[in-house]
């Protein structure tokens, strides 16, 4: 028996989430078309023109990419950035010499950090309004 016979919605139907926020039809979203877009002409770039990377840019994407979901918000990661020719260098050998990494003007790092989660945890409890986050969350990340 599928999950629609199960009396599971359709992409169609409204939808409660656990919070009670309502969802409507994903298909009728207008910023489908935007993010299809984006899907279908994705592509791997192999290799790089010396074009310098604007500092904001660079900015932009990193600020971007920490939007990303990640498990309990505890956000384990940590971005470098490697400019100087001789850190590219080693950073290419790393990377098996690959052309992408041979001739990109900057290469990130991303690293994620497992033995530090305890700090996210108490950082997200902090930040909770004026300080104080309920019992349940606080019982969550204090395990």
């Amino acid at each position: 028996m599928s999950q629609q016979d199960q009396g599971s919605p359709t992409p169609t139907q409204e939808t409660k989430t656990d919070q009670g926020v309502a969802m409507q039809d994903i298909r009728s979203s207008k910023n489908l078309a935007a993010f299809t877009e984006v899907v279908e002409s994705r592509r791997s770039v192999r290799r790089f023109t010396d074009t310098p990377i604007p500092d904001d840019v660079l900015r932009d994407c990193l600020r971007l990419a920490m939007l990303a979901p990640n498990s309990s918000n505890l956000q384990p990661w940590e971005f470098y950035i490697i400019e100087t020719p001789d850190k590219r260098s080693k950073a290419n050998k790393i990377c098996m010499n690959q052309n992408a990494a041979k001739t990109a003007n900057k290469l990130i790092a991303v690293v994620a950090r497992t033995d530090n989660w305890h700090e996210h945890a108490k950082q997200n409890i902090r930040e909770y309004p004026d300080g104080v986050a309920p019992k349940k969350v606080r019982d969550y990340y204090e395990k």
